[in-house]
């Protein structure tokens, strides 16, 4: 079975985002800490597999929120329950940040990651945090705007995917339904989707299906499923 996951988290960029063809030109946060990002005593870090306990560089500044570890590990857990083993898997890692969710999928046996993040801030984050893991192999950069990039991108399929644009910016839905008018989902892909939970559901089209709903704090999680049909 094959998934895609798309998540709203780290890269919340409050007051530093406007909007460009319906997706997200983002301006690159003043402030980039490639020393360990820490919130309280907690530092992020890889939760598993062949990157396990590698700690992960990023922002340091108070615009941009990474997601907890508490919550990425959820979200690896729902996915590996009804999944399996990532092994193999293709990834798409939008709005990336310091490319931590599809650093994580590699972590875990993920054949190849796409990390597609505007900001040269994050493209250095992106770049060092693989480097670190001993990843940079599996790893590709896209330093354009999400719209741009699905364009590109428009010949791949994959497997997994990682999309987090701001909250209550409505790029969820846009985003769910470029990707499979794009036909850039492979059948029976999943999609996780991270929102404030003040924010209306994320908008579905045709094939895809809600399979799970979990809350952590304000933090919103949708699982979806594309169907099998390509």
């Amino acid at each position: 079975m094959v998934c895609l996951l798309v998540w709203l988290d780290s890269r919340q960029c409050d007051g530093e985002c406007q909007g460009r063809s319906g997706f997200l030109d983002r301006k690159p946060p003043n402030m980039l800490a490639f020393s360990h990002f820490r919130t309280g005593d907690r530092i992020m870090r890889i939760i598993s597999g062949t990157a396990r306990g590698h700690r992960l560089a990023t922002f340091r500044t108070e615009n941009i929120r990474p997601t907890p570890d508490r919550v990425r590990e959820a979200i690896f857990n729902m996915l590996v329950s009804r999944i399996g083993p990532l092994e193999g898997l293709r990834v798409l890692d939008l709005f990336a940040g310091s490319g931590a969710m599809g650093i994580e999928a590699l972590s875990r046996g993920a054949a190849d990651a796409v990390f597609v993040d505007p900001g040269r801030e994050a493209a250095r984050l992106i770049e060092r945090n693989l480097r670190h893991c001993r990843l940079e192999g599996s790893g590709r950069l896209i330093r354009r705007d999400a719209a741009s990039a699905l364009a590109e991108l428009a010949s791949d399929s994959f497997d997994l995917a990682f999309l987090d644009p701001p909250y209550h910016s409505g790029l969820a839905g846009e985003l769910v339904a470029a990707l499979v008018s794009r036909r850039l989902l492979s059948p029976g892909a999943w999609l996780v989707v991270e929102t404030d939970g003040s924010e209306e559901p994320t908008p579905r089209p045709d094939g895809i299906n809600l399979e799970l709903e979990r809350r952590f704090g304000r933090i919103r999680i949708e699982l979806l499923r594309k169907g099998e049909t390509p």
